[in-house]
């Protein structure tokens, strides 16, 4: 209680011998993405945020800001460290809940050749069947909420 503000809110897991909960869907901006629900992994072993490239250019077409905005490289997107500031707040609406994160949240800075690099931290992985759609919540989500793992009654809990 002492380093956390808010209750926690937990999800139940929804398959057994992972950390795999019900997501509701996601919003940024004016659009949303896995609207009639989709499965996410809470992982420790994650750094970034990863889901199905279409969902993934998705949440990274919006956070481009200006004329510096985002341009693949390698498979990641990089962004002018000065605006993220202005980015918009990512929503991951779990059991009615928003959990946000906001540019200070999901952008990643980093220092190559003495050059500030800022990279979007939500990350694309290929998937089985198209009609998969899961979700991967790394370090850069649950680094930002305090989490409980509860095996004894099959769920997670988040708090800010």
């Amino acid at each position: 209680p002492a380093y956390y503000e808010s209750n926690f809110t937990y999800i139940p897991i929804t398959k057994q011998g992972y950390w795999e909960i019900k997501m509701d869907k996601i919003q940024i901006n004016n659009i949303s993405l896995c609207e009639n629900s989709c499965e996410a992994l809470v992982d420790t072993g994650s750094g970034g945020i990863f889901g199905p490239t279409l969902e993934i250019n998705n949440i990274n077409r919006e956070i481009r800001t200006g004329e510096n905005g985002m341009v693949n490289n390698l498979s990641q997107s990089t962004l002018n460290c000065n605006q993220i500031s202005e980015l918009p707040t990512v929503s991951f609406i779990l059991t009615g809940n928003a959990f946000d994160l906001t540019g200070r949240d999901y952008i990643h800075q980093f220092s190559q050749d003495n050059i500030i690099i800022c990279l979007s931290s939500f990350l694309e992985f290929a998937v089985k069947n198209k009609t998969d759609w899961i979700l991967d919540l790394g370090n850069t989500f649950i680094g930002h909420y305090y989490t409980e793992f509860d095996m004894k009654n099959d769920r997670v809990g988040f708090a800010l």
